[in-house]
């Protein structure tokens, strides 16, 4: 009787270990491409699952993934997402996104309509407007441009 608990108790110890080695902890970072510094709070999710991790302020993260499923996504706002495979030290670098907008059209209440629609006038300002002024801030480039427009800052 002794030797045959001992036996179920060995066979579920190995269970166990085989169980856990279908998984793996992966440890890397993330920088940006464009000046090679960290990327703080940037998403990395195992891919298909709710799996995932931001990353820390040296741009560290730590995840475990499973073994069928070595492929990882990376994501920050502002920058082009990464699907790499996760490897231990593994460096993941971000390429930033860049937008070009030709025209806003923005109303009082912030509904989004067609020039013609809308009862009243409306004021363009062309995406030429605002980088000429040097600001890198898009709601400061607007002030001055359209009539009626205050913007303040909250300190």
């Amino acid at each position: 009787m002794r030797k045959l608990t001992f036996l179920f108790a060995c066979l579920f110890m190995i269970g166990v270990g085989l169980v856990n080695a279908q998984s793996l902890t992966v440890k890397g970072k993330v920088i940006s491409d464009e000046d090679g510094q960290p990327v703080i709070g940037a998403s990395v999710l195992v891919k298909g699952t709710t799996t995932g991790t931001i990353t820390g302020v040296d741009g560290g993260f730590s995840i475990t993934v499973p073994a069928g499923n070595r492929t990882l996504i990376v994501s920050y706002i502002g920058m082009k997402s990464t699907e790499v495979q996760a490897e231990n030290g593994m460096v993941v670098r971000l390429q930033p996104q860049t937008l070009e907008i030709d025209e806003v059209v923005v109303t009082a209440i912030g509904i989004k309509r067609s020039e013609k629609a809308m009862g009243y006038s409306a004021t363009a300002v062309n995406s030429e407007d605002i980088t000429m002024t040097g600001n890198r801030s898009a709601l400061n480039a607007l002030q001055g441009k359209v009539a009626g427009v205050e913007i303040t800052s909250a300190s």
